[in-house]
């Protein structure tokens, strides 16, 4: 899909956006334990941080579906042959 003089900067690319949401997401999944959980709790209940994260997954899953039937049809970049 990309041309090979610009390969590196694809692959850059793709890493830093994978590291910004690995420094994004804790801290996004701790503000959000910090507001549904009272101040000095001695249970702490992860319900919405899983919610958050079980999103993410199915929104992967989504992507990943959406893209898999995109290769399938006639505007396909061959992905599955490579």
């Amino acid at each position: 899909i990309v041309e090979d003089k610009y390969l590196g900067t694809a692959y850059g690319v793709m890493a830093s956006i994978q590291n910004l949401g690995l420094w994004g997401f804790p801290i996004l999944a701790g503000a959000i334990l910090d507001s549904t959980n009272p101040v000095g709790a001695s249970k702490l209940d992860y319900t919405w941080t899983m919610v958050m994260f079980s999103s993410l997954g199915l929104f992967g899953f989504l992507f990943a579906s959406l893209l898999k039937i995109n290769e399938k049809g006639p505007n396909s970049h061959n992905l599955e042959n490579v």
